[in-house]
């Protein structure tokens, strides 16, 4: 009899358990929606649109100013890797890899904050 009350009793905690995550889950795929229409409906404001627009510019700026520090670093690393005879340009090297690795990092983070503002600007 025991037996047969323990297993009624996990059927039970599995299924409160389900409803728990699948509650859980709703609640966590509505919550962006929310956000989106709250965002949606404060877009009717002038001032809210024109910061956003103001947001844009300013990220493309960024992004165009990183994209040509982008290239110059690739042909600085390229030239250094041309005239490094015996390694001994290897510091400089690295270094500039690592300036290129940060400026690709910024360009990914801008690029996705573009497309953020874009988003809300729809």
């Amino acid at each position: 009899m025991k037996t047969t009350n323990n297993i009624n009793n996990n059927k039970i905690n599995r299924g409160i358990t389900t409803k728990i995550v699948l509650a859980a889950i709703t609640i966590i795929s509505i919550s962006p929606t929310f956000s989106a229409l709250e965002a949606r409906a404060s877009m009717t404001e002038p001032y809210v649109v024109d910061q956003l627009q103001d947001r844009r510019g300013q990220l493309l700026r960024k992004e165009n100013q990183l994209l040509k520090d982008q290239d110059d670093l690739r042909r600085q690393l390229d030239d250094l890797r041309r005239r490094n005879d015996g390694n001994t340009l290897a510091g400089t090297i690295n270094e500039v890899a690592k300036r290129l690795d940060r400026n690709y990092a910024d360009l990914r983070q801008t690029q996705t904050a573009i497309r953020d503002v874009e988003r809300n600007l729809l």
